[in-house]
């Protein structure tokens, strides 16, 4: 048994790190069942997670926080782990959720469902329960052996498995703070190099047509082929060399 004193930061990360093992196929099965969810607004919060951001930032995030005319939204720096403010771009998809729910110009988007507090957000423990819902099969066993927070894991895994994405642009497409390692080898990652990033998976797994194809986009899908050891930014990078 080790001292509470000695316990370095490897044991931590091992103690706290989850198993993640499903396939491409799991994934697409699972992102587009939940892209059907029932229950609103739970269906349109877990489209938001299927776009890398974390529970607690997207149902504290308001109608301030959304700017239409440059189609972006800003995670504040109170709202996410990195404690800075970080914008995304609005994608269609987004866009279509909120749509749903109705627009509005202040307050919080994801309201709770209460006539009493509706100046308060939608409930955290509601939505997980929607979850456990879903991930319940009628005789009670679990149906995909993950929590909601690894969502996260799933845009990753795909993201590196299918379309060889390096861990640090993966992380950056969930949110993890931009290093100035990065900073130095690539310049930082702007909102929309994210989100082209992010569609190389959605696009697939829902299988539509949301986002803008150009002929640059061609010539990687080909260099993904002829190359498929390299990633993304090396083959960018080729291109545009």
């Amino acid at each position: 048994m080790k001292s509470p004193g000695v316990i370095t930061k490897a044991d931590k990360i091992q103690k706290n790190t989850r198993e993640f093992d499903l396939s491409k196929e799991d994934i697409t099965e699972l992102f587009k069942e939940l892209k059907e969810f029932k229950a609103q607004p739970a269906r349109e919060i877990f489209m938001w997670l299927m776009h890398g951001r974390r529970i607690g930032e997207v149902i504290s995030i308001s109608w301030e926080d959304i700017n239409f005319d440059k189609n972006t939204y800003t995670i504040q720096a109170k709202n996410n782990k990195a404690r800075v403010a970080m914008t995304y771009t609005l994608s269609q998809r987004l866009k279509d959720t909120l749509e749903a729910i109705g627009i509005k110009k202040s307050g919080y988007v994801f309201e709770k469902i209460s006539d009493k507090n509706k100046n308060d957000y939608y409930s955290s423990s509601t939505l997980r329960g929607h979850w456990e819902a879903f991930n319940t099969n009628d005789d009670m066993t679990t149906r995909y052996e993950m929590v909601l927070h690894q969502l996260r894991s799933c845009i990753v895994h795909y993201l590196k498995n299918t379309h060889n994405i390096s861990n640090e642009l993966a992380g950056f497409v969930v949110g993890h703070t931009q290093s100035g390692t990065v900073t130095e080898r690539y310049g930082t990652y702007g909102f929309n190099k994210l989100n082209d990033t992010l569609n190389l998976m959605l696009d697939e797994v829902f299988d539509d047509d949301y986002s803008v194809k150009t002929p640059m986009d061609d010539k990687l899908k080909q260099l993904q082929l002829l190359f498929p050891n390299k990633s993304i930014e090396q083959l960018e990078i080729f291109l545009n060399g």
